[in-house]
């Protein structure tokens, strides 16, 4: 269906414009960043004065984006971390959307980038492609030059795509999973788990090797997708359960369950995006109903979240944003009232936060700033809400 904004209601805009106004006047007189990356930094910053200006084309906003990138540029260089969450491959995103947007001057973004890009491919060729992690490894990298460089970008996704194939663990049921480390204090060091997140785990591999299958047509692609599709078939939680998947599946005793939470980064509502997409590009029917079968059981809870705070990552804003993009797939009412329903939690939490910049509040974000636990996030997915136009920015998240 063609996009169109979820507000309609003159009361409701307003509120909307208000807390962006907010948020907006709280990161521009702020100064003191000491990250710089898109989902964990100062690019997330600016990806969200970039959508601020493109929703209100006021040129305040356009100034404050441009001291904004030049504080960037300016410290770019002291970044020597390669991942797409806070390094160098989430910073060149950005600047290449500010480029393809028309928000900076550049005749030539890739002869600009080429250096830091080569770097980029240096450390993960030798080093990150033994990290499958997307925030934090390989697969987060790979996946930058797939959308970022016709020419290396299927070289970096068969790289890793081979490295994929030699770490997996295949069960006889045609199905394969990956050991993920995971820093959870209530488990033991050594238990082994296959992580099933979009943040971390399998959904995000699953999302990287079909953007990979789109752009190459790759077989293996293909057979790895339909095995990861079948170890989430095989791993479903009782129907009983409010979810349909667990956190993570302890390898040591499968058969354990538990309720993952309503978030991007873990649990149903991340995962049925990186299903539907495999599907889409497949052209896999069953899977496609699949993931809208997950997508559709998530409607239901408004209650048994475990959302505590407004953040993109694992709070109220961000399943407003991921229902909101369910509603433009599908034009389904049930995402159009569950966006509404947590825009309205994160509006209520946004509302009891000290916006000074000397007493800012943590205890209701974990990050002030930050695209994915902070302010920036909470006012990007607002903006998505608003926009009358299709948004782009969310294949930072997986979210294809």
């Amino acid at each position: 269906m063609k996009w169109s904004s979820l507000i309609s209601e003159k009361k409701d805009r307003s509120i909307i414009d208000m807390e962006l106004t907010k948020i907006y006047s709280y990161l521009r007189d702020r100064n003191d960043y000491d990250t710089w990356g898109v989902l964990n930094g100062l690019s997330g910053v600016i990806l969200y004065f970039a959508e601020m200006y493109k929703c209100y084309h006021d040129e305040e906003i356009l100034n404050a984006l441009n001291e904004k990138t030049e504080i960037l540029l300016e410290h770019i260089q002291d970044e020597k971390i390669p991942t797409f969450c806070s390094g160098l491959a989430g910073i060149c995103w950005t600047l290449r959307y500010l480029n393809t947007n028309k928000l900076i001057e550049c005749d030539d973004i890739d002869e600009v980038l080429a250096n830091i890009d080569a770097y980029i491919k240096l450390l993960y060729e030798n080093y990150f492609i033994n990290n499958i992690d997307f925030l934090h490894g390989g697969v987060g990298i790979a996946y930058y030059f797939l959308l970022s460089d016709p020419k290396y970008g299927p070289k970096s996704g068969r790289l890793m795509l081979e490295k994929l194939l030699d770490t997996r663990i295949e069960n006889e049921d045609g199905s394969c999973m990956w050991i993920s480390p995971i820093s959870d204090s209530a488990l033991d060091k050594d238990t082994k788990v296959a992580n099933l997140s979009l943040s971390h785990g399998m959904a995000s591999i699953l999302a990287f090797l079909a953007k990979y299958y789109e752009v190459t047509n790759d077989p293996n692609a293909e057979q790895l997708i339909k095995k990861i599709y079948r170890y989430y078939i095989k791993t479903k939680n009782p129907s009983d359960y409010y979810s349909v998947f667990s956190t993570w599946i302890d390898l040591n005793n499968p058969d354990q369950r538990d309720e993952s939470r309503l978030a991007w980064c873990y649990g149903d509502l991340g995962i049925s995006f990186a299903l539907n997409y495999a599907g889409i590009v497949l052209g896999d029917k069953e899977m496609i109903d699949f993931s809208l079968a997950v997508a559709n059981k998530t409607t239901k809870r408004f209650t048994h979240s475990n959302i505590i705070d407004a953040s993109l990552c694992h709070g109220s804003s961000g399943a407003s944003l991921l229902y909101n993009l369910w509603y433009q797939k599908t034009g389904d009412n049930l995402y159009k009232k569950s966006a509404l329903f947590w825009l309205k939690d994160a509006i209520n939490r946004i509302e009891t936060i000290d916006f000074n910049q000397d007493t800012f509040d943590t205890s209701q974000l974990n990050n002030e700033y930050t695209l994915l636990t902070g302010l920036s996030g909470v006012g990007i997915s607002f903006l998505s809400l608003i926009s009358p136009d299709k948004i782009t920015w969310n294949e930072i998240l997986l979210l294809l």
